[in-house]
């Protein structure tokens, strides 16, 4: 995105859309969903949904380069939360649980934005506010 110059940032939304598109794919997630209804000892879509929003969108956020890449990840993973939220080839209930999740993220961020005085960070929390909708 930086032209003919090497993008330094690209790489890693790279990796993260990688692993994410496999992580949340939708007929992953139905058999997490089926796997975890007959056995509770498999973990369940509502604790990998957790999990993922907790380190990836929730973090301390960091300043710099590393802060970059924290927000590019944030962003890809709550894009591919929403594709699974939306995707037809997701079972009803695996898409009411993202959906739940990505109603968590929205009023997370809205109540983080009213936090900070940084405006970068006002600025990462609204651009994903915004793609909610």
């Amino acid at each position: 995105k930086t032209g003919v110059t090497f993008d330094a940032l690209s790489p890693a939304e790279t990796a993260a859309q990688m692993s994410l598109s496999f992580l949340l794919h939708p007929e992953r997630a139905n058999r997490v969903l089926e796997f975890n209804s007959r056995n509770d000892k498999q973990p369940s879509l509502h604790e990998i949904f957790s999990q993922l929003v907790e380190v990836t969108i929730r973090q301390k956020q960091l300043k710099g380069y590393d802060g970059q890449i924290q927000k590019i990840v944030a962003v890809q993973s709550l894009n591919h939360l929403m594709a699974l939220a939306a995707s037809n080839q997701a079972h009803s209930q695996v898409q009411a649980i993202a959906t739940f999740h990505v109603d968590k993220v929205k009023g997370y961020l809205n109540t983080e934005m009213s936090k900070t005085s940084d405006i970068e960070q006002q600025a990462h929390y609204k651009m994903l506010t915004d793609l909610i909708g």
